[in-house]
C-alpha cells in the first residue's frame, strides 16, 4: 500500500529509489528539482503536476476498507453518498492523467491501473441494473448500436443515485477509458460483455430517459433526475449538462447515439431552456427548470451558462 517516506537530496537530477520489503524490492526513477534554478513558469507547472499527483495519492488512501481489501479485493469505492457517481469521477481523474487499462483482456500493470481504475470500474459494473427500453412517443427507438437487439431491448443504469444523472456520469468513465474492446468480468448483467457494449447500453438508456411528449411539453427533449417515459415531465438543467457531455464523449469513441436524441434536444429542450434576455445576468444561461420563456431565467449562474454553451455545441 502507499508508504510516505521523506528524503533530502543534496543536488537536483535524476535518481533511482529502491524500496525493499523482505525478499521483494522495486525501483523507480525520480526527478529532483532545485526551485531556485527554475523559471517561474516551469516552477508553476511543476507545482500543478505535483498537486495533481498529491490528489491522486489522496484518492488512493481514501478508498473504502482499503486495508481489508488490499490486495485480494476485486472492487473499490469511496465512502460517500452516490457511490457510483463518485467512483466514476475517480476513475475519470486517473484516466485523464494517463492511468488507463489495456484495450484488451491483458492484466493491467501499474498500481493505480490495477488497484484503482480496474477495481473502481468493476464496482461500477457491479452496481448496474437492466432496464427494458421500448419505442417511445413519436416512434423514437432507443435500441441502436452493434450487437443490440431490436426493441424492446436491454439498457443499463446504476442501481443507486438518480438515473437521470448517474447513468451519464458512469458513461463518462467508460467513454474515456480507451478500452472499449476489453471484456467485463462476472459483475451483474454486464458479465462477459465488452466495455463498448456496456457503454452502448448506457447511452441507449440515456436516450430512453430523454423526456418525450407533444410540442406543448416544456421539458420535451431534456432530462431530469429520474428516467421518465411519461410525457411532459419537467427538464432539469444540471441533468441536461451531464447527459449532453456523456453523449458527446460516447459518440467521439464510435458509440451510436439514437438518431432522435439530437433533434429532440435542438428543437425543443434548447429553445425551451435557453435564455436570451437583454439582462446580461440571464442571457445565454440554461434554465434549471425549463419554462419556454427566454426572457426569464430559472436559477441563472455561471454553470448554467456553460450548459447553454454545451447545448449549442451539441446542436
Amino acid at each position: 500500500s502507499y508508504i510516505a517516506y521523506n528524503h533530502t537530496y543534496a543536488t537536483s537530477g535524476t535518481f533511482t529509489a529502491t524500496l525493499t520489503v523482505g525478499a521483494e524490492s522495486a525501483t523507480v526513477k525520480l526527478r529532483v528539482y532545485d526551485a531556485a534554478l527554475m523559471s517561474p513558469s516551469d516552477l508553476r507547472n511543476l507545482n500543478v503536476n505535483r498537486a495533481i499527483e498529491n490528489g491522486l495519492r489522496f484518492l488512493w488512501v481514501s478508498q473504502a476498507s482499503r486495508a481489508a481489501n488490499f490486495p485480494a479485493g476485486t472492487t473499490t469505492s469511496w465512502p460517500t453518498d452516490f457511490e457510483t457517481d463518485v467512483a466514476s469521477f475517480v476513475v475519470l481523474s486517473f484516466q485523464n492523467n494517463g492511468y488507463r487499462l489495456p484495450n484488451s483482456n491483458a492484466a493491467p500493470t501499474g498500481i493505480y491501473q490495477k488497484y484503482i481504475v480496474q477495481r473502481a470500474i468493476n464496482f461500477l459494473f457491479s452496481h448496474l441494473e437492466e432496464r427494458q427500453l421500448n419505442v417511445q412517443y413519436g416512434g423514437h427507438d432507443p435500441c441502436v448500436g452493434t450487437g443490440i437487439e431490436a426493441a424492446p431491448c436491454v439498457g443499463y443504469s446504476p442501481d443507486d443515485g438518480d438515473a437521470g444523472y448517474s447513468t451519464a456520469v458512469v458513461s463518462l468513465s467508460l467513454a474515456s477509458s480507451g478500452a472499449l474492446t476489453r471484456v467485463a468480468g462476472s459483475y451483474g448483467p454486464v458479465s462477459g460483455k465488452s466495455y463498448g457494449e456496456v457503454l452502448q447500453r448506457l447511452v441507449n438508456g440515456i436516450a430512453w430517459g430523454q423526456i418525450d411528449g407533444d410540442a406543448n411539453c416544456n421539458g420535451r427533449g431534456g432530462w431530469t433526475y429520474a428516467f421518465k417515459d411519461d410525457p411532459c415531465d419537467s427538464s432539469d438543467g444540471s441533468a441536461v449538462g451531464w447527459n449532453l457531455l456523456a453523449l458527446m464523449d460516447s459518440k467521439a469513441t464510435g458509440i451510436t447515439v439514437p438518431a432522435f436524441v439530437e433533434p429532440e434536444f435542438s428543437n425543443f429542450a434548447l429553445p425551451n431552456g435557453l435564455n436570451s434576455s437583454s439582462d446580461l445576468r440571464v442571457d445565454g444561461t440554461f434554465d434549471y427548470s425549463s419554462d419556454a420563456d427566454p426572457s426569464a431565467a430559472s436559477g441563472p449562474n455561471v454553470a448554467k451558462t456553460a450548459i447553454g454553451m454545451q447545448g449549442l455545441f451539441f446542436s
